[in-house]
């Protein structure tokens, strides 16, 4: 469809700047296509992209994007259940956006944590990520109920599982 072609001229974009040598639209074209990439859950091809998209980033020392990038690569290793990497990847990702004050990729950082303790059954250290997530979304105008319905669900998830049935309740309200 139209994105499968708007992706293909994005990939002939690429090209010309990489022979260019302009690394602030590589940059951008390699993190639209990982993101195009990822939503057809082809997280690999999502990494592959993601990867070259901090790379450039970094060579023009944009540390906001940089760790947009960063933590779009770290959901893509959560889904290929490389946690390791994940985990890795998302702290760097927090460290860049703590320094430029992007409160987008912190809060993803809060999520992907949360979501890291609750694969290993580690609930409280889950929902501490997910309510400081959660506080920092609500001090923010940004995509605002995507990440409170995140950080709710998955808190009820885990309420439901430690059999806290009147918390996962409450939580929903």
């Amino acid at each position: 469809g139209q994105y499968g072609e708007a992706t293909d001229l994005m990939l002939e974009a690429l090209k010309i700047f990489e022979k260019n040598g302009n690394d602030k639209y590589e940059s951008i074209l390699n993190f639209n296509i990982g993101a195009y990439y990822t939503s057809l859950k082809d997280y690999s091809l999502g990494k592959k992209y993601f990867s070259e998209s901090y790379e450039r980033f970094k060579t023009i020392k944009d540390t906001t994007h940089m760790s947009a990038a960063l933590i779009a690569l770290s959901e893509c290793h959560f889904h290929l259940e490389e946690y390791e990497n994940c985990k890795t990847t998302a702290e760097l990702s927090y460290e860049l956006a703590k320094k430029s004050n992007y409160l987008t990729a912190q809060i993803s950082y809060f999520w992907i944590t949360g979501s890291l303790y609750k694969k290993e059954k580690k609930y409280d250290e889950a929902l501490q990520q997910f309510n400081t997530g959660e506080a920092l979304t609500k001090t923010t105008n940004i995509y605002t109920n995507y990440y409170l319905v995140h950080f709710v669900v998955d808190k009820m998830k885990i309420y439901n599982a430690q059999t806290k049935y009147l918390s996962a309740i409450e939580e929903s309200k």
